[in-house]
């Protein structure tokens, strides 16, 4: 029975992080002035936005049943615990605990340690570096999906509270930018510095958001080699 209490404190103190990061009177204001969009006439005139509203209202609910049922479970598991009884139903109840509040965590897979790691707000800035086209031809659906995967990531962890520091590149010497610089009679500084010009278009007509740091192979060649 000590090491389920064991257990059960840890995982409080897990959910208390979590709960940390979200304010239950803020969640109850999104959760009422969702509500209020849905009751206002002519909602369905546009059903996909109507369908935007009543998914997000669904999740904000949902989401606040979630932290308040697990907040209650852990406080009863706690106070059981503490009675020595029902040692088998406690430790089954644990074991749910867990795998709850897990999925609840929100953790992001560093490739530095190659660990997933469990964020929380005592983490001030999360600093993302992601691998930017190569420029020697229009945005392909690999470059766009790797934006977009970015630009997710970034925006639920500014979402979560996180302040982000990102830096993207862009491949600006390689053999397929020569090769297309013979093609169409240029210099290879000349195509580099046109595909990038569309590849920043590009993005910016999928409303991807602009990385604080866009350095350039050629710029930091002596970083690269170091």
């Amino acid at each position: 029975m000590e090491e389920i209490r064991e257990k059960l404190k840890e995982l409080n103190n897990r959910f208390d992080k979590i709960s940390a990061q979200i304010d239950l009177d803020d969640l109850q204001r999104e959760i009422r002035g969702l509500e209020a969009e849905t009751m206002k006439e002519g909602f369905w005139n546009d059903p996909k936005q109507a369908s935007i509203i009543s998914r997000q209202l669904s999740d904000k609910i949902k989401q606040k049943e979630i932290i308040e049922s697990l907040e209650q479970r852990i406080k009863n598991a706690l106070e059981i615990s503490e009675e020595h009884e029902m040692q088998d139903e406690l430790s089954k109840e644990t074991s749910q605990l867990e795998k709850l509040i897990s999925e609840l965590e929100l953790k992001l897979y560093d490739t530095l340690t190659a660990k997933k790691h469990i964020l929380n707000k005592s983490q001030k800035k999360i600093r993302i570096y992601c691998c930017g086209p190569t420029v020697y031809g229009y945005t392909h659906i690999g470059n766009a999906r790797a934006a977009l995967t970015l630009d997710l990531v970034v925006r639920v962890l500014q979402k979560a509270g996180f302040l982000t520091e990102v830096a993207r590149n862009y491949t600006d010497i390689d053999d397929k930018i020569i090769q297309t610089a013979h093609k169409e009679g240029k210099s290879a500084v000349e195509v580099a510095r046109f595909y990038r010009a569309a590849y920043d278009f590009e993005m910016k007509l999928l409303d991807t958001l602009i990385p604080d740091y866009r350095p350039t192979a050629t710029e930091t060649m002596s970083e690269i080699q170091t």
